[in-house]
């Protein structure tokens, strides 16, 4: 197949773009930063440097596409605004987020691209995790459970979320949406910040990890599904995380496996 992944660059992008490579997929990779060394000498692999919201950048690349891999998202530092105007991160933020996923729906409808996998989030059910203060809630997640949210990162996912949802329904595509939590490095056992994982305080879940590089391999996995319609998944391979998600709907409905669990993180903080 040929895909298009949005946010190649990114933390999680890199991952996806490297084992769908490996995979024998040949992909176009799209992200703001500046066309970076290492792939230059495959013919399986472009890279464009460009912004989601260019509609008449993502119509051009979406053309000869047979899916979109939506990994772009805009996190932007919020600002106080006491003169009643609008945040201006938080309005960076949702065009990027959401009006880049809506042009680029939109560029698939267009086009006649059906597959969509989409990088969603667990924010946009997060306070059925944190509690007070951050501590961590008894909880388990699945798709039925609730959105709850309080943060503007949430609620751009969910917008992403539900434009996904109404373009499946309505225009007849086939959508994954995954909602990630602790997303890692699994060769190094490190955080995108270089932390090791065992010292790393800033996520609140023990468990809900998954290796960057393992989401190449369920992107693959779902778009061997142009059956699906709309669903959504928690990919998340460990510690123990059928505690805490449901983990054997995307195993069971994917085939996926995780190459890393991380049972043997002891957290020394």
């Amino acid at each position: 197949m040929k895909i298009l992944v949005t946010g190649s660059r990114g933390w999680c992008g890199v991952g996806i773009v490297k084992g769908l490579l490996e995979r024998g997929h040949e992909v176009v990779g799209l992200d703001v930063s500046p066309v970076t060394a290492g792939y230059e000498d495959r013919p399986d692999y472009r890279e464009i440097q460009g912004d989601v919201t260019d509609q008449y950048l993502l119509a051009s690349l979406v053309q000869g596409c047979d899916a979109v891999v939506h990994a772009a998202v805009g996190i932007f530092q919020s600002r106080d605004a006491p003169d009643g105007t609008l945040d201006e991160g938080n309005i960076k933020s949702y065009d990027v987020t959401v009006t880049g996923t809506l042009y680029l729906l939109e560029a698939m409808r267009q086009n006649n691209v059906r597959q969509f996998v989409l990088l969603s989030s667990a924010a946009v059910v997060l306070d059925h995790i944190a509690g007070p203060n951050r501590t961590v809630k008894e909880y388990f997640l699945d798709a039925q459970t609730p959105l709850n949210f309080s943060s503007f990162y949430g609620l751009t996912k969910l917008l992403q979320e539900r434009l996904a949802a109404f373009y499946a329904r309505q225009y007849n595509m086939s959508v994954v949406a995954l909602r990630l939590w602790w997303v890692v490095d699994g060769p190094t056992y490190r955080t995108k910040n270089g932390v090791p994982l065992a010292e790393d305080t800033f996520y609140l879940s023990p468990t809900g990890m998954l290796d960057r590089y393992d989401l190449g391999e369920i992107c693959h996995l779902a778009l061997q599904r142009p059956d699906i319609v709309y669903e959504i998944f928690y990919p998340v391979a460990g510690p123990h995380p059928e505690r805490y998600f449901d983990v054997e709907r995307v195993r069971r409905e994917l085939g996926w496996q995780p190459r890393y669990t991380f049972e043997d993180v002891v957290r020394t903080r």
